[in-house]
């Protein structure tokens, strides 16, 4: 049975890493072959998401080769999908600009994926004969819900310094990763689009993180009491 998820585990990075591929291939023609500086800048920065989520999806195997560290199959297959979604339909297939809600749910989804990586991390950690001291429920509770937030927070720092860099760099930049360039037409927040969109970014990774935390929780206490 183990031998079978192994096998089924390699076929989803197999199909992964074919994606990226062509993702690559696509990104190399729009770098050589595009006509516009856009459509050569956009070729050259999936060229860079390309690198970087290939190396993000090889990342469970390397630790798990090199540490001898077993990673839970649902684990790798939820990263998986995190990367898949966050990265290659968002950014690559411009989902965050198409497809209203998209980038709301990813931050959701966000949320909920770290913290449920900062709660499997503890759990392995605990249940560890080396280590001596063993943590209760709720300080890893706390400690995945607050790492989930640090990581969300470090996020929204990288779409605001990518924008202003590109910005400074040509001001005639489409890039827009903070929606500083979308018009708020709310009536009740005031203030410019883009702090809008950063602040709900962040509120709804933090209730993914919460809702994971509470049921990790009650999940911890009810087998500690059985």
């Amino acid at each position: 049975m183990r031998k079978k998820k192994i096998i089924r585990l390699k076929v989803l990075y197999g199909v992964f890493l074919f994606i990226l591929f062509l993702e690559l291939l696509g990104s190399l023609g729009a770098l050589i072959f595009g006509d516009t500086s856009a459509i050569r800048d956009a070729g050259l920065s999936n060229l860079f998401l390309v690198v970087l989520t290939t190396a993000a999806i090889l990342s469970p195997w390397i630790v798990e080769s090199r540490y001898k560290i077993d990673i839970p199959d649902f684990l790798e297959v939820l990263l998986l999908f995190m990367v898949f979604i966050a990265v290659v339909l968002g950014f690559m297939n411009d989902y965050y600009e198409n497809v209203k809600g998209f980038d709301k749910f990813t931050h959701a989804l966000s949320g909920v994926t770290i913290s449920i990586v900062a709660f499997q991390t503890l759990y392995i950690l605990n249940q560890s004969k080396d280590i001596a001291f063993k943590m209760g429920a709720f300080v890893m509770s706390v400690f995945a819900y607050t790492f989930a937030i640090t990581l969300l927070v470090v996020w929204e720092f990288y779409e605001f310094f990518a924008d202003t860099i590109s910005y400074n760099i040509d001001a005639s930049s489409a890039r827009n990763m903070q929606r500083w360039q979308w018009i708020n037409e709310s009536l009740i927040f005031p203030q410019d689009y883009g702090l809008y969109d950063t602040m709900t970014d962040l509120w709804v990774g933090t209730v993914g993180a919460f809702v994971v935390v509470v049921v990790g929780y009650l999940l911890i206490k009810n087998k500690q009491s059985v």
